[in-house]
């Protein structure tokens, strides 16, 4: 049954998300070494989870929003068994190629496993992308083994849980992103078929230049997407010329390059109709050079003046033209999470405990209903709830 699928504002109300706790196969295997996973440090994954568990009950709860978990969207995907042959393989330790043959026999080995494997254990195959490494010696007619060693190669996907960054949902629908980092590339793949088993597919799929999601943000007529750390121009300017976005403008601003503000979620942030959070050194900063697009009857054209581009200040645009009240933190509250919460409607979001002084003080001076959540495990993983959070729709 076809669902509806679509954002055009980060303050409309939110109907249905994507969402992934991070389970121990992956999450352990990424934990074994932090940094190298993208993760901010070491944390437990029991409390994590719960904590995750606690979150989708608040999303529910607090917000009527409809949570799909992974796991479940994957499982109702009828084509299962064949995506998963994809995602784990069989090579030579030694570098030599397997003869045609022997392709075969793996090949026929790769959908046997596939498909005699118990049903809830296959999305573990497409969260670990494992290889099989044989030593291809002996001989199979002398009763010697074939294969003395075996090695077992993995790729986790520690950073699933963060459902935000594999695709983009635009006024039109799902559009799937590239990874800016090797550690999350087959991330949009694993997405793709969840998906499907939804009843979604996606209206396209970036082929050039890497976007993540967490660098989109919906706001009524106009659409803001950052470019940094982890998502490129290329993929902006593909995006644009796809059709696969309608809004009648699109700012693209340029982001910081390091991994505490890897994506513009991370340090600027809307919580209602034209209020917003945001870190006040680099939503000030004159490196925030933003450019806007505007769309016409030949697709999207840079906005120009006196002939030339026009390039603002980010904090112009947002609060000079568009009219914006800001609340702004200092990098410690950015650090605790402050900025990367979920909205559930104008004036109204889930933002981690660890940011209280924040919300208190944002509290004082407007309406805002915010609902607090435990997340300090999560949270090390480098995200906090927006990142958490694969949007779907957003009621109009």
């Amino acid at each position: 049954m076809a669902i509806d699928v679509g954002i055009r504002a980060e303050w409309d109300p939110l109907k249905q998300v994507l969402v992934h706790p991070p389970s121990t196969v992956e999450t352990l295997l990424s934990l074994i070494h932090p940094e190298a996973n993208l993760y901010e440090s070491m944390f437990s994954i029991k409390k994590a989870q719960l904590e995750h568990a606690n979150f989708q009950d608040t999303l529910t709860e607090q917000g009527g929003v409809k949570v799909s978990l992974l796991t479940d969207a994957l499982s109702k995907n009828p084509n299962l068994r064949k995506e998963v042959v994809d995602f784990f393989d069989y090579k030579r330790l030694d570098g030599v190629e397997f003869t045609k043959s022997e392709k075969d026999d793996n090949r026929k080995l790769q959908e046997t496993v596939s498909g005699q494997l118990d049903r809830e254990l296959l999305p573990y195959l497409l969260f670990l992308s494992p290889t099989v490494e044989l030593d291809c010696v002996g001989k199979k007619d002398d009763g010697s083994n074939k294969y003395l060693k075996i090695k077992d190669t993995l790729n986790p996907l520690g950073n699933l849980y963060f459902t935000r960054d594999q695709q983009i949902c635009t006024d039109k629908g799902i559009v799937l992103g590239r990874m800016g980092k090797a550690p999350r590339a087959d991330e949009p793949e694993v997405t793709k078929i969840a998906f499907c088993g939804l009843g979604i597919k996606p209206i396209y799929e970036i082929t050039k230049g890497t976007l993540e999601g967490g660098d989109y943000i919906p706001a009524g007529d106009i659409a803001f997407i950052g470019y940094g750390e982890r998502t490129n121009q290329a993929a902006i300017e593909e995006l644009l010329k796809s059709g696969a976005i309608g809004f009648d403008k699109v700012a693209a601003v340029k982001g910081v390059f390091n991994q505490e503000q890897m994506h513009l979620d991370t340090w600027f942030n809307i919580y209602g109709n034209g209020r917003a959070i945001t870190r006040h050194d680099t939503f000030y900063s004159p490196d925030r050079e933003t450019v806007v697009y505007e769309k016409t009857s030949n697709g999207y054209e840079l906005r120009k003046a006196g002939g030339k581009i026009e390039v603002v200040p980010f904090s112009h645009l947002i609060e000079k033209e568009l009219g914006y009240d800001i609340f702004t933190v200092d990098e410690g509250e950015q650090k605790n999470y402050a900025v990367n919460f979920i909205t559930l409607k104008d004036g109204k979001f889930i933002g981690v405990r660890q940011a209280q002084k924040t919300f208190k003080e944002l509290q004082k001076g407007d309406k805002v209903d915010v609902i607090m959540v435990d997340a300090d495990n999560l949270t090390k993983g480098y995200g906090g709830p927006h990142c958490m959070t694969g949007p779907i729709c957003r009621a109009v």
